[in-house]
């Protein structure tokens, strides 16, 4: 992808070759191009252009490329000072020539031996020695892979130039392997090998040169850029390392755990919904002062609401929309719990600076995207992918459509961005008047008659999202609630194990509760009237006057579940990243499995591979069968999770080929 992308599609017309495709298209004249290409370091790279022109071109039509440049950082230098005699190093720095002469360079006429441990060979020493004929030495290159011996004949100090990695995956085979360490995130041994794999490390003695000391404490060993290192694996496996360790952005979804509600008096929604909240989150009410504040407690207590779990965000607003001017929440590459905020597509001034205040109030990073938008029209399924009317086009007419998925990419850490038409066809083109994902791979549309004059636009949204593959790698699971006189069921708000669903009295109410639990199994489904609030529109119901805050020190167990048929006898690899963003340690971490005939599961304890991933391998099974399972993690906060988040009533799912 070009930095800023494409400026648009290639019109389909015309028998055009590229039709449909993102290309530069719409400028004439010169283009400068840039793409960044620092993720094939160490890589061959082919690049190929692709131009082409419609049968309604002119015959002076085409595209010319011109002044091909490639550029690059300057190479990393880094210093590895040597004593005199044996010392064991790496390489911090991918070589692009690896032979012995040009790595050592720097210290020509001082080293005199270097010897590595290679455990797939029969007779594993290799060497190579300046005392020797060339055709006895063993050892001709070195990579930033392994770790070798050197022995120089004085202090000095070996350079290495060269591209630090991102990442370098490195063989591990059952029994010892001499390693490099190329990352420049100084950890524990504990933190960054795997270790349901190691058992020992081994690193080098200084006050005995050329002997060891070996360890089972992973954690009393540190592993730094420019050492080597002895690591024992107790079967054949790999090591990634990573370096300069960052999380990635990640937007939180809306059926994550939550520790609050945003909402703002005077009030959009009645009390009773209040109240509801109240029982198990905390409910954060914006007010304009200290009288508003003490009016609204009153209130409050008056109508049911638990005040223990009520907190006051004394600030300017100019309407109860908290959804759409609200904070939008991500964990940013710092690993915390971030806002993100944007410029509220409405001309109300203090609503537009709430995420500011909420930010300052619970103490959190803030990140602005300069973008027009509105929460309403923005859903989320929490591992990058997005959805939003074509309105968030229309209101930023200076940004190109790739300019678009650029900004969300680079602020929330989306890399699918689905824009859509509105089908509801309405003034206010919000995504969540139509639609709503429950779940990653769930989505719940809005049904009506086929005499309904929306009908062919809701079923057109209805088959591109049965076309389209959720994050999970299936297609995505469409529900329907039945809507013939515009009701607004899709507008409700997922609050962890509830879901509150605005009603209307009328006689498609129930069907609607049935839709959700159907959808959502384990799930309290409960209805609300408009009752004591301003009334229900379909344009503008109870998502539209609330805002999830999520859980702060959330534990988020990041599961890519097993979805496709797996073979007969094998065992079947689970694998979960799960972080504890109150910074507690983990206590316990299960994958809980059975066969669907079974009626209890199987607790299956996981293994911490590397810093926050962890796995488990259920036994193979025979062909035929259909497993079902789920992951339960808690930490020493107090916390339990589980993934899917209600566990064993709706779990992951797979067959035996």
């Amino acid at each position: 992808m070009p930095d800023g992308g494409y400026d648009g599609n290639a019109d389909t017309g015309y028998q055009n070759p590229l039709g449909g495709e993102p290309v530069f298209g719409s400028s004439v004249g010169w283009v400068n191009v840039s793409f960044d290409l620092t993720t094939y370091i160490g890589d061959t790279v082919n690049i190929r252009w692709d131009a082409g022109v419609d049968n309604y071109a002119s015959s002076d039509a085409g595209w010319r490329i011109d002044d091909i440049f490639v550029t690059g950082n300057t190479p990393d230098t880094h210093q590895i000072p040597l004593a005199a005699g044996w010392n064991l190093v790496s390489l911090p720095a991918i070589q692009a020539d690896t032979s012995i002469g040009t790595v050592l360079s720097s210290i020509s006429g001082q080293w005199e031996c270097v010897m590595w441990y290679d455990p797939t060979d029969p007779t594993p020493w290799e060497s190579n020695s300046v005392y020797r004929p060339d055709a006895l030495d063993e050892l001709w290159d070195i990579d930033h892979k392994m770790g070798v011996w050197i022995c120089v004949n004085g202090a000095c100090t070996l350079d290495v130039v060269g591209e630090e990695p991102t990442i370098t995956r490195i063989p591990l085979y059952a029994g010892w392997n001499l390693v490099g360490y190329p990352s420049s995130a100084v950890q524990t041994a504990a933190q960054t090998l795997p270790l349901d794999v190691v058992d020992m490390v081994a690193v080098e003695d200084l006050a005995d040169p050329y002997n060891i000391q070996e360890t089972t404490n992973l954690n009393s060993v540190t592993m730094e850029a420019g050492s080597g290192y002895w690591v024992h694996a107790t079967v054949d496996s790999y090591w990634d390392v990573v370096n300069a360790y960052t999380e990635p952005i990640r937007q939180t979804a809306e059926f994550e755990r939550m520790q609050g509600v945003l909402i703002r008096y005077p009030l959009g929604i009645p009390y009773n919904i209040i109240a509801e909240m109240s029982e198990d989150v905390i409910v954060y009410t914006i007010v304009a002062n200290a009288g508003t504040q003490a009016t609204a407690e009153s209130n409050y207590i008056a109508n049911g609401v638990n005040i223990a779990n009520c907190e006051w965000i004394i600030a300017a607003s100019n309407s109860y929309w908290t959804r759409d001017y609200g904070p939008w929440w991500i964990t940013d590459a710092n690993g915390d719990i971030g806002i993100v905020d944007f410029n509220y597509n409405r001309p109300r001034p203090s609503d537009n600076a709430i995420p500011g205040e909420v930010a300052s109030y619970l103490g959190v990073p803030l990140d602005f995207m300069s973008i027009d938008h509105t929460g309403g029209n923005y859903m989320t399924d929490g591992l990058g992918i997005s959805v939003s009317t074509d309105l968030v086009l229309t209101e930023n007419p200076g940004y190109t459509r790739s300019q678009v998925l650029g900004l969300h990419h680079d602020h929330l850490g989306i890399d699918t961005y689905f824009i859509d038409p509105d089908a509801n066809g309405e003034y206010i083109e919000h995504i969540d008047c139509w639609a709503k994902f429950l779940d990653v791979d769930k989505i719940i549309i809005r049904e009506v008659p086929s005499s309904h004059p929306r009908y062919f636009h809701i079923e057109s949204a209805v088959a591109n999202f049965s076309a389209r593959i959720s994050a999970y790698g299936t297609p995505y699971q469409v529900y329907r609630v039945w809507t013939p006189n515009d009701e607004p069921y899709t507008n409700c708000l997922i609050l962890n194990d509830k879901v509150l669903v605005p009603i209307t009295g009328g006689s498609n109410d129930a069907a609607a509760i049935s839709a959700y639990q159907a959808a959502m199994p384990g799930y309290e489904v409960i209805g609300f009237r408009d009752t004591g609030g301003p009334s229900w529109e379909s344009t503008d119901a109870l998502h539209c006057r609330t805002r999830g805050i999520p859980d702060l020190g959330m534990l988020y167990i990041m599961h890519y579940p097993v979805v496709f048929p797996q073979p007969a006898g094998a065992p079947i690899e689970v694998t979960a990243n799960i972080t504890a963003y109150s910074t507690q340690p983990l206590s316990g971490y299960t994958v809980y499995w059975k066969l669907s005939s079974s009626p209890t599961y199987t607790p299956l304890p996981m293994s911490r591979v590397t810093r926050n991933q962890y796995r488990a391998f259920i036994p193979g099974q025979t062909s035929g069968e259909t497993i079902e399972y789920y992951i339960q993690a808690s930490d020493f906060s107090g916390r339990t999770e589980m993934n899917p988040f209600m566990g064993g009533v709706d779990p992951h799912v797979f067959d035996i080929a």
